[in-house]
């Protein structure tokens, strides 16, 4: 089974390219709805509580965004706790006999998860498109424009992305060839659906 991990800037759209992926019949993991299961445990929102005192998403958000040392508490709560069950969640699918699993990760460079993948998929949009996705969302001009600082950019990710997962890796002694997709959502919906429906090709073979 191929793991590949969905990457990409806030409001480039990489929610939008799991559902399409999903919809066609591709396993997929969401870290985003994985952390949102997370901040309803009770275990969770005591830590949250105690390092920033509220264990409310949009009010830890609004903290985290601003202060990188902060950032890093939260990364090193709850990142560990979502690797969990994002690896309960592949045995699953691997169980049954799935031939891929598209998996979120909206921090794969930042994050230093790029290892634990057989690919990547870089959903690209540019940043004044990011930010008027994210300010249509609700959020604050200011508040889209720390949230885009605290990730790399896009074209580095997919520079990173391009430079780590080409060729091959052993593994024992087996030859696994990485995988590198890119989809272009800087464009109409149509042309994303089209790309996405070829990856799905792909993916299934």
């Amino acid at each position: 089974m191929r793991s590949i991990a969905l990457t990409g800037s806030m409001g480039s759209g990489k929610t939008t390219v799991l559902r399409m992926l999903r919809k066609a019949g591709v396993a997929t993991i969401d870290c985003d709805a994985v952390v949102a299961e997370l901040y309803g445990k009770k275990a969770v929102q005591k830590k949250l509580a105690g390092v920033f005192g509220s264990h409310s998403k949009g009010k830890i958000a609004e903290i985290v965004f601003k202060n990188s040392e902060k950032r890093g508490k939260i990364q090193r709560l709850l990142h560990p706790l979502v690797w969990r069950e994002v690896q309960r969640l592949l045995g699953k699918f691997r169980a049954a006999g799935k031939k891929a699993v598209v998996t979120d990760v909206p921090l794969l460079f930042e994050a230093g998860w790029q290892k634990r993948f057989d690919g990547a998929i870089v959903v690209f949009a540019p940043k004044k498109q990011c930010l008027r996705r994210l300010q249509k969302k609700g959020v604050s001009r200011s508040m889209a424009l720390a949230r885009l600082r605290c990730q790399l950019p896009v074209r580095k990710k997919a520079a990173k992305a391009a430079s780590f997962f080409s060729g091959q890796e052993r593994r024992g002694r087996k030859k696994v060839k990485k995988a590198l997709f890119v989809i272009d959502n800087s464009g109409s919906l149509r042309n994303t659906r089209a790309q996405a429906n070829s990856l799905v090709t792909e993916l299934k073979r």
